[in-house]
């Protein structure tokens, strides 16, 4: 998220997209991943999300600097699952598209460019075609 405190959240901040931004920005100066063959960026529950939200981002923050490195991502149990499979009455995207906005979330770049709603890029399970780096 890229969200202030404030009463809407209930005081928390969601500094997520700045968190991940300052992270791949100390990677790249203080290490050597520039200049590795392979990397792979993995989250895990909320961690796959931020994984899916920014595969492509990290992946052409690295081509910047090496266009050989082959960059890929693993979302283990992320929000890639279709919205059919649930019991009825239950709209596990609107919960989505809920903290999506509270948080202020940012999703793939090429995905909401597409979409000014914003809506089909709450979800891997709905925004995977916009990846380009293997997910």
């Amino acid at each position: 998220g890229t969200r202030e405190a404030s009463w809407f959240t209930n005081n928390y901040t969601f500094h997520g997209k700045f968190i991940f931004k300052a992270m791949a920005d100390d990677l790249i100066e203080n290490t050597w991943i520039t200049q590795a063959e392979q990397v792979i960026l993995m989250g895990g529950s909320a961690g796959a999300i931020g994984t899916e939200a920014n595969c492509d981002y990290f992946s052409a923050l690295l081509h910047d600097f090496n266009p050989d490195i082959d960059v890929r991502c693993i979302s283990d149990s992320g929000s890639m699952y279709p919205f059919s499979v649930h019991t009825q009455n239950c709209y596990p995207q609107l919960l989505e598209y809920t903290a999506y906005n509270i948080w202020k979330a940012e999703s793939d770049q090429s995905c909401e460019e597409d979409n000014p709603s914003k809506l089909p890029c709450i979800s891997f399970g709905t925004a995977y075609r916009y990846a380009d780096t293997p997910i």
